[in-house]
């Protein structure tokens, strides 16, 4: 059975590295006379691998007869075999020391004796440093440091008395060490004992770098130019769970779930890592031993912090956004919070040493699987250049450059065409901007001060491929290099999708305006800055007219000397302050150059004795309020620093408050504002959908509850909190009946709707908004947006632009009064304007709750006009008590029109559909007047037809006509009760009713198709008698339906047919109608369709294709 253990020094680890490595040596000798005797010497790299056999005393490491309790255990220096280490890089050390029966042990009689084993039992001690001076003594502390060795410092040891083999790990930083090996045994076997002695060095392990504190899995020790990566499995939710912590608290993830890698960077670099979903990795069970890890919950997410924590102990949580309360050495750097991507990459330009990563998951707290993933680093030169952000956040950076005196570098890339500057922006006076996302951001920092010289070029071979052009190169055409420098970074908050490219840029505080160059004609550019340490932004881009789309190859080069002063150059400004009274207030400057001299100014007046950059104030008061300007000198000449202010701050008093009213759902601002000057604000009692900016005061948003509101206004500075001031308002609701779905009708029109008309519906919310779609024709429109509605005003109005690809944009505008509850409004596409009434569902329908049959004529202009159809429109429809309205209505040339709508205020019905392949359409109101029992006859309703294809098989009416204004006649409409007739006739032998046929190209219908006199009888249906003449074989089949069952289109309806026969040629033709209350009592009205006779032409007709006509029939009891 083994022994093992992991301890550590230095960091190193991983399961994939790349990195150098050199062969091992080991030597049977010392490495210098004196002091120890070692009996070997090896000398190993990072990454490398050795073993020997011997043999020692059994007693060698440890006989407990040479000392007593309480004294320091020892062993025999001389029977003990001693190893000179010397690691040349810092490294994973693991040894194992195992018995031997093969290693030779001859003696005179016995050539070919071998080594005992029986008493070995494998024990040995780590120190660090060799002992090469002075003597030595016959024992030695073999559980610390040894008092005649003085170079040893005591590391480690292994004390093992009862197995046949020991291993263990250290992780150790290059240098030399010492190791004695031996045997614990009892001092009764006078014979050597036989050992095996193996050892590697690697620089990737999975382990703890030290026992205590955070539970490391990994140790990972990197160079510039190394690289490694691993795969291994966490918890779900382990890097933050959001059921731990609650609004305001700190996140937090599980310690235990997440996995902690241990870092240690040798040299300073950009250290890149990439943290993605790993479908591949172990996770056995007993049931499934080739099981996976999951990775459908992976959100990889991490946290870094500086240093390494391993004393005391751990808790189950830990602060992924910070530095932890518990692991008290750690020093928070940055994290990456990650819900919604497989992989995420960052880069970090960090300085040698040691660092913390807790890599994990941020998913919901639903999937207890394992999830898989791999980590994957790189530690680049701090000089080279790294394509990506240094930090995430604020600006995202393309590029990361790191330059020094004597350096060099470059690099080729494209951004669109007009990048740096769009003059389209912006206008006269205002502050120039280019485009943040389609310009190039380079981070660069600067090692020591110095000049550098950069260059920007047109490059006609940068690669810019796309799925049809693989090898495609960026344009260079409009690419007319221009650029801006600022001091300072921006990884901080967010970005802004424009950027001040002339001066500092508002939403990235921590970048301070240097330089630009602003090119609009030139293909190269170059300009040299004097700069000190510290790091600085580049924006890269083209300032060229937006009209190519294509990205811009370009070529960005640099190089670099010792600074080349000339004068002071200030680096840090003096900052203003405002102080309470009695701080200390302290100004300082930073300036680079030789021989400076400093010179502290207030309000323009020297102040005396003050020369070092520093200027000290105690005890401020308001004589001390001012303007402080520093004068930095040198042989070379003198620059003054920006003047810095400094006030003498009192607490903050809120000016009275004076809230106005306001309306729920619309715009709503007031800014509270103080005399002194105030750092931030606490507002409270708003109500919701109102919020406020805590730093500057202003109260926005669309309130969306109504009611009173008490509010309390405290302002803050470093004086402290200022008295509070409270104030009321009224949030008054929408105006009453302003909130329904509102339908309407559009007018038709030659350029918005082809003529065909349309309907418009608007849904308006108790919020404020409104949403909805407007048909104009085949086309329908989406449309949202926000009404305006004043305090007081009871009249809201709304607007919108419905955009329209290929065709000009619709202009929308509405008002709703709440008085009548309509809303009336136009639609205009800048050639027509088209006025609309659009009403909201009715409000009670019960009264309206009925069935309904109509008739529809053409107007008296169209009367006999053999183009146009002239028989009657017919239909019937019922009115639900819920107030839907449901039916049909069969066009005079029998085209059916059903429809189903709401009933909409004061018993309208909005209809309109298109007809003929959208080559026609039917569009109008109809009217159920209540107040007039209910009839049809203010309805507004019109018919349009176009000319069909040459090519169209239709007879009926093929040239089009129209649009028709249709006169509607109808009311409600009463199923005859059982023994009643239709039409409220009564039954008569010689006759109760007649027919009479007008138009349709029928032949003196008069006296051929008429029917004087016919009897209709009890039933439905029911065919009538004919008792008159009838010359035109008419038949009659009346339905005016039985009991309460109505059916749209067919109840109350009648249908016939007749035959004519003029010169050899039978014509039939079939008619249909709807018993009608025109307002005079019932009537059934109707239409026939009828083939013209035949023609010689041109061109010639037959039965089969002459045009057929409409003509009407009437159903009328007889007088």
């Amino acid at each position: 059975m083994k022994r093992t253990r992991m301890l550590t020094l230095a960091s190193i680890a991983t399961l994939l590295y790349s990195g150098g490595a050199r062969a091992s040596t080991i030597a049977p000798t010392d490495p210098a006379a004196g002091g120890i005797g070692y009996g070997y010497t090896i000398t190993a790299s990072g990454s490398d691998s050795g073993n020997f056999s011997d043999h020692v005393g059994a007693w060698s490491w440890e006989d407990n007869s040479l000392f007593g309790p309480g004294d320091d255990p020892v062993g025999w220096t001389h029977t003990s075999k001693w190893v000179a280490l010397e690691l040349q890089e810092d490294t994973i050390f693991t040894i194992t020391m195992t018995r031997d029966a093969n290693v030779p042990w001859p003696s005179t009689e016995e050539p070919d004796r071998k080594a005992d084993t029986t008493s070995m039992f494998p024990s040995l001690t780590l120190w660090q440093n060799w002992d090469n001076d002075d003597g030595d003594l016959h024992t030695y502390n073999n559980h610390g440091n040894v008092a005649w060795a003085e170079d040893l410092r005591y590391v480690d040891h292994i004390d093992n008395s009862t197995e046949d083999t020991i291993t263990r790990t250290w992780v150790l930083p290059a240098g030399q060490y010492s190791l004695a090996l031996g045997s614990n045994a009892p001092a009764n076997n006078a014979n050597r004992q036989g050992f095996h002695f193996a050892f590697t060095t690697v620089k990737q392990s999975q382990a703890d770098p030290a026992p205590g504190g955070i539970g490391y899995g990994y140790t990972v020790v990197a160079d510039v130019g190394d690289s490694g990566n691993f795969s291994d499995h966490v918890g779900a939710w382990s890097w933050e769970d959001n059921a731990l912590f609650g609004p305001g608290d700190e996140p937090v993830g599980w310690t235990h779930t997440s996995k902690w890698v241990a870092v240690r960077l040798q040299n300073e670099g950009f250290f890149t890592v990439t943290l993605t979903r790993d479908a591949n990795v172990p996770w056995p069970s007993v049931g499934e031993p080739d099981r996976k890890a999951d990775t459908v919950s992976m959100f990889p997410s991490l946290t870094l912090w500086r240093n390494w924590d391993n004393d005391g102990g751990d808790h189950h949580t830990y602060n992924n956004h910070g530095n932890v309360a518990w692991a008290e050495d750690l020093r928070y750097i940055d994290h990456i919070d990650n819900s919604t991507e497989d992989t995420i990459t960052r880069t970090w330009r960090l300085p040698a040493g040691q660092y913390s990563l807790a890599l994990g998951s941020n998913a919901p707290a639903t999937n207890p699987n394992r999830q898989g993933f791999n980590f994957a680093y790189t530690l680049a030169a701090a000089n080279a250049v790294v394509p990506g952000d240094p930090a995430a956040g604020g600006i995202g950076y393309s590029y990361t450059i790191n330059v020094a005196p004597g350096s060099t570098g470059g690099f080729s890339s494209h951004v669109g065409a007009w990048s740096w500057e769009d003059n389209a922006l912006f206008g006269p006076g205002d502050d120039p901007v280019g485009w943040t996302h389609t310009s190039n951001w380079v981070a660069m920092h600067v090692d020591a001060p110095l000049t550098i010289n950069v260059t920007m070029t047109r490059d006609a071979n940068v690669p810019w491929p796309s799925g049809p052009e693989p090898d495609r190169k960026a344009d260079t055409t409009s690419m007319f290099p221009s650029l801006t420098l600022w001091r300072g970074w921006d990884n901080d908050g967010g970005d802004h999708h424009t950027y001040n490219n002339h001066g500092n840029v508002d939403w990235a505080e921590d970048l301070s305006y240097v330089d630009h160059i602003n090119n609009s004609t030139a293909d190269t550019i170059t300009r040299s800055w004097t700069l000190p340490p510290g790091n600085y932004t580049f924006a890269l881009g083209s300032n060229a007219p937006a009209t190519n789309s294509n990205r811009q190859g370009y070529h960005f080069s640099w190089t670099t000397s010792a600074p080349q002063w000339t004068t002071p150059m200030i680096t840090k400004q003096p900052a203003s302050l405002a102080l309470t009274e009695g701080k200390k207030a302290v100004f300082s400057v930073k300036a680079v150059g030789p021989d400076l001299g400093y010179e502290w100014r207030k309000d323009g007046a020297t102040i005396a004795g003050e020369t070092s950059p520093t200027l000290t104030i105690d005890g401020v008061g308001s004589a001390d309020e001012g303007s402080y300007v520093c004068m930095v000198r040198n042989s070379a000449g003198a620059v003054a620093s920006n003047a810095a202010t400094l006030d003498v701050i009192s607490k903050p008093d809120v000016d009275p408050l004076s809230f106005p009213d306001g309306v729920i759902g619309q715009m709503y601002q007031y800014t509270v504002t103080c005399p002194e000057p105030a750092t931030s604000f606490r507002i409270t009692g708003l109500p919701r959908g109102l919020r406020y900016n805590s730093r500057t005061g202003e109260v926005s948003g669309r309130p969306t509850v109504s009611g009173p509101f008490n509010v309390t206004v405290i302002a803050f500075n470093k004086a402290g909190a200022g008295f509070s001031q409270t104030d009321s308002f009224d949030i008054a609701a929408m105006p009453t009946g302003t909130t329904a779905v509102f339908t309407g009708a559009i007018s038709r029109a030659p350029t918005m709707n082809d003529h065909l008309g349309g309907n418009i519906k608007i849904t308006t919310s108790t919020l404020g908004g409104f949403s909805g779609a407007i048909t104009l024709g085949s086309s329908t429109y989406r449309l949202t947006g926000m009404m305006e509605a004043p305090v007081g005003s009871l009249t809201p109005t709304g607007s919108a632009t419905v955009t329209r690809r290929g065709q000009a944009n619709l202009a929308l505008n509405f008002m709703i009064r709440s008085d009548t509850g309509i809303m009336t409004g136009t639609l205009g596409d800048g050639i027509t304007t088209l006025p609309f009434t659009a009403r909201p569902p009715v409000d009670d329908p019960a009264p309206f709750a009925a069935n309904y049959t109509l008739a529809m004529a053409v107007d008296f202009m169209s009367a006999g006009d053999e183009d146009v159809p002239q028989g009657y429109s017919i239909g019937g429809f019922k009115v639900s008590t819920r107030g839907l309205a449901s039916g049909i209505i069969t066009l005079a040339d029998n085209t059916k029109v059903p429809f189903a709508c709401p009933l909409e205020k004061n018993g309208n019905l909005t209809l309109f559909k298109l007809l003929y392949s959208k080559t026609g359409s039917l569009l109008g109101v109809l009217n159920l007047d209540a107040v007039s029992s209910f009839t049809l006859a203010a309805s507004e309703v019109s018919w349009l037809k176009k000319a069909q294809a040459a090519k169209s098989r239709d007879r009926v009416y093929k040239a089009g006509f129209g649009p028709l204004d249709l006169a509607v006649v109808g009311r409600q409409y009463a199923i005859p009760a059982t023994g009643d007739l239709a039409m409220g006739l009564t039954p008569n032998a010689a006759g109760n009713a007649m027919l009479t046929f007008e138009e349709g190209g029928a032949p003196d219908p008069a006296t051929r198709l008429d029917v004087a006199a016919l009897e209709v009888k009890e039933g439905s249906p029911k065919a009538a008698v004919i008792v008159s003449a009838n010359p035109g074989s008419v038949t009659l089949t009346v339905t005016p339906g039985k009991g309460t069952s109505f059916a749209s289109g067919v109840t109350g309806s009648f249908k016939g047919g007749f035959k004519l026969t003029d010169a050899g040629v039978n014509r039939s033709a079939v008619f249909n109608g709807m018993i009608v209350d025109d307002g005079s009592g019932p009537i059934g009205y109707g239409f026939f369709l009828l083939p013209k006779l035949p023609e010689a032409g041109p061109p010639a007709t037959t039965l089969r294709t002459s045009p057929i006509l409409s003509g009407n029939v009437v159903l009328e009891e007889l007088p």
